[in-house]
């Protein structure tokens, strides 16, 4: 196993993202003062290794391995937390002190579990390769008869769940958003919610989640003190619900001619509920080999309607400029016992990057631990500032044909040159704006996805951090003032990033 990372290049902001929460980050720092007992580094700085105090009798063996694409920790505490606070403690306390860590040999068992996790690394990318291998040969061979049935069952199942599906949607809007909520939701027509749940038995489970996006959204607002002001996202929200299952009925109606074909141009099969493999990406050619990322932004967030975490981050390719985005979901109960991808805040190169049918800021698919990072981003951040739209005008009407389209991104990610940024005030309120060279406007606000409240931290800064700098931003449609606008994600100056999320 080679080195990748470098350990002289992490400092307290790389290692608190490692860490699953706030608490985690302050009880590390509290062992890193006070717990550790013995500490060591490896002759080839690959290994932080030690000794921590813990609440019984015994001690433990703690550690951080750098010897891969990723920090590993392991402790032989009973903590589920990953990494726990003891190997948060000891990364800290080499970050503060890094001369109190004595030249020591390598433990034979990290040698050992390094071996397995090579062996293991070795073996996923021979099956990734021989699934795209065979992938590709499946391709090419017709389908037999049995599959020729079966997708045709499958796409008649899903008709008749769309069927269903629009009699629900119906209802709702016959008897109104104020009357459906916690109290009622589960009274009328056998209860909304368990007609929903009863979707999933027909292969959409991508209309199933807009559909419960949907009544989540309702029921919040009922409980806001002005929710007759509030339902624009609920109404939104319907009219996306609505062209799905028209634009659905349509595609599915037509596929029955070919029921074994997918749609690789649109992300119509992923709306409706397809889940798509790697290898069956990889074999349709949806990917890009050797490609060089740089994160722009990650969120986490807790999604009620999937009853699920999701991580979302933005990248741009380095090379051709393009916006990818990346998603992970993980399930609420139990989320301590999944391994989560860490944000990454270097240049991660993808070995063959898994791209998911869709032209707006198109959804990618690779795992961390199989790339190469390189943390030193300063050097990168010209490129990136290049690529930045520098006027407004045609970007505004490229980002209202995306938004006009339901089934498209709804929060398009862009890069955009900032030459001024100025305040207005008018009868609907006061509003901070960015200016291109030509004094075209766009109106930043927080909209009503990723909650944290970004504007406000850009009216904040200084002046000179965004003027003549780029704004990653994701647009949407304020439908009250009738307008796009832009939420302010980062900042990417010649130096650094700042993340606002």
């Amino acid at each position: 196993m080679y080195k990748t990372l470098d350990i002289h290049l992490i400092n307290e902001a790389f290692a608190e993202s490692l860490a699953v929460n706030a608490n985690a980050v302050s009880a590390g720092k509290s062992v890193a003062v006070k717990k550790i007992t013995e500490s060591y580094i490896s002759e080839d700085e690959s290994l932080l290794f030690g000794v921590c105090s813990g609440s019984g009798k015994s001690n433990y063996a703690v550690s951080v391995d750098f010897s891969g694409d990723e920090p590993i920790a392991r402790c032989s505490c009973p903590s589920r937390q990953i990494p726990c606070k003891h190997a948060l403690g000891l990364l800290f306390s080499y970050l503060r002190s890094p001369d109190n860590f004595k030249t020591k040999e390598i433990p034979q068992d990290i040698l050992d579990k390094r071996k397995k996790i090579e062996k293991r690394v070795e073996n996923k990318k021979a099956k990734l390769e021989n699934a795209l291998q065979n992938s590709q040969k499946i391709e090419k061979t017709p389908p037999t008869k049995t599959e020729i049935t079966k997708a045709t069952r499958r796409i008649e199942s899903q008709l008749a769940g769309i069927e269903l599906a629009e009699k629900i949607l119906q209802e709702i809007t016959k008897l109104g958003f104020v009357a459906v909520n916690s109290n009622t939701v589960d009274e009328y027509s056998d209860g909304y919610k368990s007609q929903v749940k009863a979707l999933g038995n027909h292969y959409i489970g991508g209309i199933q989640n807009a559909f419960n996006e949907l009544l989540v959204t309702i029921d919040n607002n009922s409980k806001t003190k002005n929710a007759s002001k509030s339902y624009s996202t609920a109404i939104s929200a319907t009219i996306e619900l609505s062209t799905l299952l028209e634009e659905a009925k349509k595609y599915l109606t037509e596929k029955k001619n070919n029921p074994t074909e997918m749609n690789l141009d649109t992300a119509i099969e992923e709306k409706i509920g397809h889940i798509w493999k790697t290898d069956t990406l990889l074999g349709a050619v949806c990917y890009v080999e050797n490609v060089s990322l740089l994160e722009l932004f990650f969120y986490r967030f807790r999604d009620e309607a999937r009853r699920e975490v999701v991580d979302e981050a933005s990248y741009i390719d380095l090379e051709s400029g393009k916006i990818y985005r990346k998603e992970n979901y993980y399930p609420i109960k139990g989320i301590t016992k999944v391994k989560k991808d860490n944000n990454s805040f270097g240049v991660v190169t993808v070995p063959r990057l898994a791209v998911y049918p869709g032209k707006t800021t198109p959804r990618v698919r690779f795992v961390m631990s199989e790339c190469s990072i390189d943390f030193n981003v300063s050097k990168y951040l010209p490129t990136v500032k290049n690529f930045a739209v520098k006027e407004f005008t045609p970007l505004i009407k490229e980002v209202k044909e995306i938004l006009r389209n339901p089934l498209d991104l709804q929060h398009p990610v862009f890069l955009v040159k900032v030459t001024d940024i100025i305040k207005r005030k008018n009868e609907n309120g006061i509003f901070t704006l960015i200016t291109d060279e030509k004094g075209t406007e766009i109106m930043l606000a927080d909209g009503d996805f990723y909650n944290d409240k970004t504007v406000e931290l850009i009216e904040k800064s200084d002046k000179k951090l965004i003027v003549g700098n780029v704004l990653c931003v994701a647009f949407g449609i304020d439908i009250k003032l009738g307008q796009i606008y832009a939420k302010p994600l980062s900042v990417i100056t010649d130096e650094k990033i700042v993340r606002l999320l």
